[in-house]
């Protein structure tokens, strides 16, 4: 038997062990019996009626006793639908929610045990949330799971569940009884799967385990009915018996890596061969040429058809799935069509006009008559519907409005990181386009930008972008899933307008300027907010079965003496501060005897980065915590004089410096027959080439913070 936690006692044998003398006691609250136990001053939950319905809160207190733990109380309660636990309680035991109708959870700080099965079967379960000041359990990047943070153990899910790729256990039954999961991924950091992990997941259909995973818990599969196809890496061949695999499903066993043969179909030159790794993106190749063609990526079948591994410029599309049986891909040729484009020249650049049609691959040239291409003007190439494949060059900085609206034909187009703006309806009703990545040079997403393209599944936004304007993915029926970066401040009404294939959306801590964005979003089950957004109404702009969660935008800054030490009476206390807000820092306190304060580092050793009490802004993502370490410069320090060269006549004193404080230098006493005094150099290489750093009696402050001595050279210059 595996499991990624210990192993807890059951709640029977924890009944066995309580003391005869705790009774229970009832009290009804808000309409509900509820019974516990007080022990030591605070009251256990142990149970509430099991036809208990609809949202309940616990109380924080019964009879005057804080409520500390959450037995079983929730089991089989069917018609609950959520809960809200009170900041008093530290501990949710076994079976607490076990069976229950609950659609939600959030779990507050103050909770340090949840003990395991405590959401066994809770198949209507959508949204799971932790507080991020919890010190034991975090759900990070909106995952909808409940994740032990010490060992990136993933203690529960739910059917909305997206697992981080920083999660390295399942733990045990974590997913058991959520019939509502229909399919997973499984990230690749993942090492280890306990006990009954998908146990009762019936609607799972296919699921491919990581070649990382080298353990696998008992019973993990268990009546998964509806599960056809499991991917297994091959060093579990032999060893699934205990994995309680249903009748009727396949297992595929699967090897780490794979030479795959690359067919150029006519094509010349390139890489003939890579070796690929399973569930990792495809390495980089060098293309093929064919004269009169334009290569459009190599696929699992000739022609195009099949599934696309690589781009038009040898770049992985997609992790390598060695479960195929493909190990041979084959290119893709366009013929190329002669195009006339229309052009501009102004202040040596160039911008493309529209055209009079264009054929089905286009490759816009960096430069025209010795000039940089550096606009896609408006409408360039609007209703060029055999458009199929688009090459912008790396000049490229802006692409105008409509410049490809309407190219219904348009199956791929990669946006350069030299792309500043994207214009309004850039890539209006694209319907071929399946996908598309946005790179962070990109700062603003223009209206209408790619709505109507409803062949859209994915959308990657760079970490740049700081607005989309307003319909900029309307209609894209097919958008399954969008990332939105924590550099977007500002999301216009309508952005996902009829998005109907959204099951999740987190709204980034920094946006402070947020549409009605979620109209029609008809799939939509849970939307993760900024808690700024807080008392506003989204009325019929929302699906009623959708869960809105709020979470905290709020962090810390912590600061580190670094060899330092507080006065007495004196507090240097954390400070919390709002994602996408600025505020100016704590003023220090911390002193140290012989050295004088500089400003922060952001690691240990570092150097300034932050000045004492500057404003500053975003130092760490929402829940998190920036450690600012203080840094300390000598009080005193000495400069030194020398002559450089041999013959020089004359005596210098060391001069003595404190840190902070502008001060003259000595006036030069060296003297050099035939020679010039110029100034002083900062190493004796460096007065010999003559490079002076500071002039004769110069003032100077802070020429070091290391409190050792600075050693400066003469440079002279020949009468």
């Amino acid at each position: 038997m595996n499991k990624c936690i210990s192993i807890l006692a059951s709640a029977a044998l924890a009944a066995l062990l309580l003391p005869f003398s705790l009774l229970a006691a009832t009290e009804t609250v808000n309409g509900i019996e509820w019974k516990y136990f007080v022990d030591n001053g605070e009251a256990t939950v142990v149970e509430v009626p099991e036809t208990t319905s609809g949202a309940i809160t616990i109380p924080s207190a019964l009879r005057g006793y804080p409520v500390t733990v959450i037995g079983a109380a929730f089991a089989h309660c069917s018609g609950l639908t959520s809960v809200t636990i009170p900041d008093t309680v530290t501990y949710i035991g076994t079976d607490a929610f076990s069976g229950s109708g609950i659609t939600s959870v959030a779990i507050p700080a103050s909770v340090t045990v949840i003990k395991e099965r405590a959401f066994w079967n809770c198949s209507n379960l959508m949204s799971m949330y932790v507080d991020p000041e919890n010190p034991v359990y975090d759900s990070r990047n909106g995952c909808n799971a409940i994740i032990r943070s010490d060992d990136n153990t993933l203690e529960a899910g739910c059917k909305n569940t997206i697992i981080p790729d920083s999660v390295t256990c399942i733990g045990y039954s974590a997913f058991w009884g959520c019939s509502g999961l229909a399919s997973m991924t499984i990230p690749d950091s993942v090492t280890s799967m306990g006990d009954s992990a998908f146990s009762w997941c019936t609607g799972l259909t296919s699921v491919t385990i990581p070649d990382s995973v080298t353990s696998i818990g008992d019973w993990t599969f268990y009546r998964c009915d509806s599960l056809k196809k499991l991917y297994l890496p091959s060093h579990f061949e032999g060893l699934i018996s205990s994995l309680i695999i249903p009748n009727g499903c396949e297992v595929v066993f699967y090897r780490s890596t794979y030479t795959v043969t690359l067919d150029r179909q006519g094509g010349s030159g390139g890489s003939a061969f890579v070796t690929a790794t399973h569930g990792a993106a495809m390495p980089g190749i060098a293309i093929p040429t064919r004269t009169g063609y334009v290569f459009g990526g190599y696929y699992t079948e000739a022609n195009g058809a099949g599934t696309q591994y690589y781009t038009t410029s040898g770049t992985s599309v997609r992790n390598w799935n060695g479960t195929t049986g493909a190990r041979t891909l084959y290119a893709k040729w366009e013929k190329l069509e002669p195009i006339n484009l229309s052009y501009r020249i102004s202040n040596g650049k160039v911008t493309i006009l529209p055209c009079e049609g264009c054929g089905n691959v286009v490759t816009i040239p960096s430069s025209i008559e010795g000039c940089p291409v550096t606009s896609i003007g408006n409408d360039a190439f609007k209703y060029c519907s055999d458009l199929t494949s688009v090459t912008i060059p790396g000049s490229v900085t802006s692409i105008g409005n409509g410049a490809f609206e309407f190219c219904s034909g348009l199956t791929s187009v990669r946006i350069p990181d030299s792309v500043t703006s994207i214009g309004d309806s850039a890539f209006a009703y694209c319907w071929d386009l399946t996908s598309v990545t946005i790179p962070g040079s990109v700062t603003s997403i223009g209206n209408y930008a790619f709505c109507g393209s409803s062949g859209l599944t994915s959308v990657t936004i760079g970490n740049g972008v700081a607005s989309i304007g307003g319909y900029a993915f309307m209609n894209c029926s097919g958008l399954t899933s969008v990332t939105i970066p924590n550099s977007v401040t500002s999301i216009g009404d309508g952005v996902f307008y009829g998005c109907s294939g959204l099951t999740t959306l987190t709204i980034p801590p920094g946006v402070t300027s947020l549409g009605v964005v979620f109209y029609g979003c008809s799939g939509l089950k849970t939307v993760r907010l900024p808690d700024r957004f807080k008392g506003k109404t989204w009325g019929p702009y929302i699906p009623s079965d959708c869960q809105i969660v709020f979470y905290s935008t709020d962090y810390k800054v912590t600061f580190a003496a670094n060899g330092g030490k507080l006065p007495k009476g004196k507090k240097m206390a954390a400070q919390t501060m709002t994602y996408g807000k600025a505020a100016k820092l704590r003023k220090n306190v911390f002193t140290r005897s012989g050295y004088v304060f500089i400003g922060w580092a952001t690691k240990k050793g570092g150097a300034v980065v932050y000045a004492n009490g500057q404003s500053v802004k975003n130092l760490a993502q929402a829940g998190g915590t920036a450690t600012l370490y203080a840094v300390w410069a000598k009080k005193t320090y000495k400069v030194a004089f020398y002559g450089t060269y041999k013959g020089v006549t004359g005596k210098m004193a060391d001069e003595k410096f404190t840190y902070g404080k502008a001060k003259r230098l000595t006036a030069n006493k060296f003297k050099r027959k035939g020679y010039v005094f110029k100034g002083w150099a900062k190493s004796k290489a460096l007065a010999k080439k003559g490079k002076v750093a500071y002039k004769n009696k110069q003032k100077v402050k802070n020429l070091v913070t290391n409190g050792k001595t600075v050693k400066l050279y003469a440079v002279w210059k020949k009468k």
